[in-house]
């Protein structure tokens, strides 16, 4: 079995675990509703590209590729919105991992 079958193994099982039902809406569809992701409300993004390292935290949301494309959703964008635990985002950055989950950093809308 390759790298990337065990990677997509591990990512549904966390997803089955850790994820929870969450609505999104992409900026240009209708809302989707009981897509899974895993939501960490508080995670730490550290940015040390400069002489002096910053750290901020934001609401962070990981998706499966899989999950997303069987909803007609080829890539979070800017802009889409996220409602999870009662409260909505807006997706700020999308980051691929290379093999199987985008990571979208996200911030609270009032």
């Amino acid at each position: 079995m390759n790298w990337e079958k065990h990677a997509s193994n591990l990512g549904d099982k966390c997803q089955r675990t850790f994820g929870e039902d969450i609505s999104y809406t992409p900026k240009d569809a209708a809302l989707i509703a009981g897509m899974r992701g895993i939501f960490e409300p508080a995670f730490e993004m550290i940015d040390a590209g400069g002489e002096v390292g910053v750290a901020t935290i934001k609401p962070v949301f990981w998706f499966r590729k899989a999950d997303l494309s069987v909803n007609g959703i080829a890539k979070p964008a800017k802009g889409d919105m996220i409602t999870a635990r009662g409260l909505t985002y807006s997706v700020e950055q999308v980051e691929p991992d290379g093999y199987e989950e985008f990571r979208v950093v996200c911030y609270e809308v009032d």
